[in-house]
């Protein structure tokens, strides 16, 4: 029927294609149907971690023999190359996950657009389109990525469709594929959810205690946790007894969207080689999904990630969402606040996009925070949603954003401890273990090329500052040059004048990680920063700070303290003793150039000789 198709096994319509290279490659060009693959995403896809000297002229071949093998199938000028690399055109229709797309869409306008029949129609079409595996028989990690990834979405579209089905009142046709699903997918509360729903309006109330059962037993067998605030609650209305009203397809004041029509997914994508933090994440799991996460007061639980720049904080929160996604099913609502800007601006901005993506038509959203802040609780207060907020500067930044229903879930990260918020849960990230530093090396830059320099990997790791930032960008540069070996990164890092400069790459630094911590300070604390960088020893006690900024010890103290807050300056902890202090290597780095820049010789100088008389 479909000239390309997706789903199931790999194919083109009169044509064969059984080469391994030539199937990971027509897959990747469909997967990106309409859009320019570049070669180097061609050459992963293949070859992965360890692609031959040839292998752009290898990729040329594939993509030459595609273009006949699809000739010979009538379809001629199908791939063009252009300068952001390689695109596949299909035609509406040819194409079935296309197909499935535009049925997914068509079906959520429909709930929408209040066309019940029509989104059962639409939905049924796109579920049997893709009822085989997606990319079956292609040998290749990145495919096989992609297709869990479509694999995930037709599920979704699964329980769309029962969703429907539900509130048309059609509980008895579905009763038996939720069985079969919610045993094939024991995690997934969702189906769990519309199974018990299920089975007590068709009369069937043992039948559903007995999968509520069930999904405790998967949940706590498979995550170590236990069922959700809402599963819970669904099984005390079966156990009572009590009623179970049907979920409306459409919103009943037109202002409000719909709890089970519009469900955002705003989380960037999680990263395939996330190392590290495994006992912290199960912390984190467990307090903002276990018995007692929702705190007293009835609020959403809320976990802060605080540490400095680089050290990992938005990829553990992107991380740890997506994890958590089968928990709060009905969206993730993701924004990057920053330090910048009018805070009341920049939430009001947040709140229109959180409201938007939650289905409120623009019209309906009001002009003030404090009104937008108000009809997000409310929208969010009949869902279970996560939200992340990313990079927060401080307090003011959060409290607009935080649902008022114990159903959903913040995780915060900040460079600052938030110490202000009700009932919030703070974590600290720090630096990396050795282990876990050689392990992301070995994950980013394969593991061949890191046990071929044991020792230069080690010593590359603590140049670093076990900072996962720079180690990735370290294993990036390595990746793109991968004539050098580690040895000979390692030899530039020892300059100190150019580390920073090393530590770049694709957009990435490590001085732009720091400079934002920076800019937040204030113009004392930022003096006292570059003339920390003098400083000999490992660590040093608060009293050098007085001499160094030739002010008095209270205000010499405040500046300390400010570096602290913004995670320029270490504590050591020191029980029963004077606290002593401490500037990571990179930051030090940073503090060393800011010197350089900003004072003149003599005052170096001069602040050197304050220091060693004091």
């Amino acid at each position: 029927m479909y000239v390309f198709r997706v789903f199931g096994s790999l194919g083109v319509r009169g044509a064969r294609i059984t080469a391994a290279r030539q199937r990971i490659v027509l897959a990747m060009l469909l997967l990106e149907a309409g859009r320019p693959v570049h070669p180097s995403r061609l050459i992963d896809a293949v070859w992965e971690d360890a692609p031959p000297s040839t292998a752009k002229a290898q990729i040329q071949i594939c993509i030459s023999t595609l273009r006949r093998a699809l000739a010979d199938a009538g379809l001629p000028g199908r791939i063009v190359t252009g300068p952001a690399g390689y695109q596949i055109a299909t035609a509406p229709g040819e194409l079935d996950l296309q197909v499935f797309n535009d049925l997914l869409a068509d079906g959520r306008a429909a709930v929408r657009d209040q066309r019940p029949a029509d989104a059962v129609l639409a939905y049924r079409r796109a579920v049997a389109l893709s009822q085989n595996p997606p990319l079956s028989g292609v040998e290749s990690r990145v495919i096989e990525a992609a297709a869990a990834r479509l694999a995930e979405r037709r599920i979704s579209a699964v329980e769309e469709f029962f969703e429907v089905q539900l509130s048309l009142g059609r509980h008895d046709d579905i009763v038996d594929e939720l069985t079969v699903l919610a045993a094939e997918h024991p995690l997934r509360e969702r189906l769990w959810r519309q199974l018990i729903t299920a089975l007590y309006r068709a009369g069937r109330r043992a039948e559903a205690l007995a999968a509520y059962r069930s999904a405790r037993q998967a949940s706590v067998d498979g995550l170590g946790l236990e069922p959700s605030r809402s599963l819970r609650l669904l099984e005390r209305i079966v156990l009572n007894g009590d009623s179970m009203p049907g979920p409306p397809v459409h919103p009943a004041p037109a202002a409000v969207a719909d709890p089970d029509v519009s469900v955002p997914r705003m989380t960037p994508a999680d990263i395939p080689d996330f190392t590290g933090h495994a006992a912290l994440i199960h912390r984190l799991r467990d307090a903002l999904c276990g018995r007692d996460a929702a705190p007293e007061g009835g609020s959403a639980p809320v976990v802060i990630v605080t540490g400095r720049g680089g050290i990992g904080k938005t990829t553990l929160a992107v991380h740890l969402a997506h994890q958590l996604a089968e928990h709060f099913p009905d969206g993730q609502l993701f924004a990057r606040l920053g330090d910048g800007g009018s805070t009341g601006a920049v939430v009001v901005q947040v709140l229109e996009r959180f409201l938007r993506a939650l289905g409120v038509p623009g019209p309906a959203i009001p002009d003030d925070l404090e009104a937008r802040a108000a009809m997000f609780r409310s929208v969010v207060a009949r869902r279970r949603v996560l939200v992340i907020l990313d990079d927060a500067a401080g307090e003011h930044q959060v409290q607009a954003l935080l649902p008022a229903s114990p159903e959903s879930g913040v995780i915060v990260t900040s460079r600052r401890r938030l110490a202000g918020i009700p009932g919030s849960r703070l974590v600290d990230i720090g630096a990396f273990s050795p282990a876990d530093g050689l392990e992301l090396l070995a994950k980013t830059m394969g593991r061949q090329r890191v046990d071929a320099e044991p020792a230069e990997a080690r010593r590359l790791v603590e140049q670093c500052g076990r900072l996962p930032l720079a180690l990735r960008i370290a294993a990036y540069r390595l990746n793109a040059r991968p004539h050098w070996r580690i040895a000979q990164l390692v030899e530039r890092l020892t300059d100190d004048s150019r580390m920073l400069d090393e530590l770049v790459h694709g957009g990435m630094g490590v001085r732009a990680s720091i400079a934002p911590s920076y800019r937040g300070v204030g113009r004392s604390a930022q003096r006292l920063l570059s003339r920390l960088s003098i400083l000999e020893s490992a660590d040093f006690p608060g009293r050098v700070a007085a001499p160094l900024l030739e002010e008095d010890p209270a205000t010499a103290a405040e500046a300390l303290d400010a570096l602290v807050d913004a995670r320029l300056v270490d504590v050591v902890a020191l029980p029963g003793a004077e606290p002593r202090y401490r500037l990571h290597e990179l930051v030090k780095a940073y503090a060393r150039e800011l010197l350089v820049s900003d004072e003149e010789s003599a005052a170096r100088i001069g602040a050197l000789k304050r220091r060693l008389s004091a």
